[in-house]
């Protein structure tokens, strides 16, 4: 419930402003949380790692802290569903004769990153 109150007081501190809070927490995500100071809370961490991941290595590095277990867990979790999804698409393609288009090669191969 605490968490609740912090996202609508800063909601409450930008007027509002949906874009202004993002692009705050954006900021604190790319230069603090980036070398494991924590400042944001699990939800903004949460959003934040599903729409903006950090690359791989940033990721490994943040694997040791435990704030961010779950949404790493949550992230791998998506990413391996992806690619599950991207490679039957593949195969269903290739099943048919058809070369897959390199878009969906170019995806599988970032999604596994």
């Amino acid at each position: 419930m605490e968490t609740m109150l912090d996202i609508r007081n800063e909601i409450s501190s930008a007027r509002n402003n949906y874009k202004t809070v993002f692009v705050s927490n954006y900021q604190v995500w790319l230069l603090n949380e980036s070398t494991g100071s924590a400042r944001l809370n699990s939800i903004a961490i949460r959003i934040l790692m599903t729409f903006c991941p950090f690359a791989a290595p940033i990721r490994e590095y943040l694997a040791k802290n435990l704030r961010y277990t779950e949404a790493l867990n949550r992230f791998r979790s998506k990413q391996t569903k992806r690619a599950q999804h991207l490679n039957r698409v593949i195969q269903k393609v290739r099943s048919s004769g058809r070369q897959p288009p390199q878009e969906l090669l170019d995806e599988l191969e970032y999604v596994k990153r």
